[in-house]
């Protein structure tokens, strides 16, 4: 159920599976004027964007956890 969302040049970004437990489940919240990515495992949630797509980069740009 990995969420493919499309950036501001039209380009499709796929959103990444959870650092934290590996799950492709991520949803795209809205709270307010913010969106987020939250594993729906886990709990885990990304940083806040204003838009679908920047929601998806902040949440793949997080660091990766080691195992």
């Amino acid at each position: 159920m990995t969420d493919n969302t499309k950036n501001q040049n039209g380009t499709t970004v796929k959103q990444d599976a959870c650092p934290f437990c590996g799950a492709e489940e991520i949803s795209i919240t809205t709270e307010g004027p913010f969106k987020s990515s939250i594993c729906l495992v886990c709990g885990a949630r990304g940083p806040q964007g204003h838009t679908d797509s920047e929601a998806v980069v902040f949440w793949n740009d997080r660091a990766e956890v080691e195992k």
